[in-house]
C-alpha cells in the first residue's frame, strides 16, 4: 500500500503511520516536532501517548517473537495484509 497516496487514509492516519515508522526505525532522531505533527492533525497528548505505547509494545513483542523464531510461522490472510507482513519481515521490524 502506498501510504502517502492512499485514498483510504486521511491525514491523521498518514501522520500516525509516519510517526510509528520513525519511532520503529529511527527513534534516535525523534523530537518535539514529531509530536507537534501529530497534534497538528488533531491528536491530543493522551492520543499520542496511546500511539507511542502501542507502537512500543508491538516492537517489543515482535523482537521477542523474532528471537524465539516465532516470526517464521506461515500466515494466511488478505494479500494486502500479507504484503505488509512480508515487508516487515524483510525489514526486520
Amino acid at each position: 500500500m502506498d501510504r502517502d497516496n492512499s485514498s483510504i487514509l486521511d491525514d491523521s492516519d498518514k501522520a500516525m503511520l509516519i510517526f510509528a515508522e520513525k519511532l520503529t526505525f529511527d527513534h534516535h532522531s525523534m523530537s518535539e516536532d514529531d509530536l507537534n505533527k501529530l497534534r497538528n492533525v488533531g491528536f491530543s497528548d493522551e492520543n499520542i501517548l496511546d500511539i507511542i505505547a502501542s507502537v512500543s509494545y508491538r516492537n517489543f513483542s515482535n523482537r521477542i517473537n523474532i528471537s524465539l523464531g516465532l516470526d517464521a510461522a506461515p500466515l494466511k490472510g488478505p494479500q494486502e495484509l500479507m504484503d505488509v507482513v512480508e515487508f516487515s519481515r524483510k525489514a526486520n521490524v
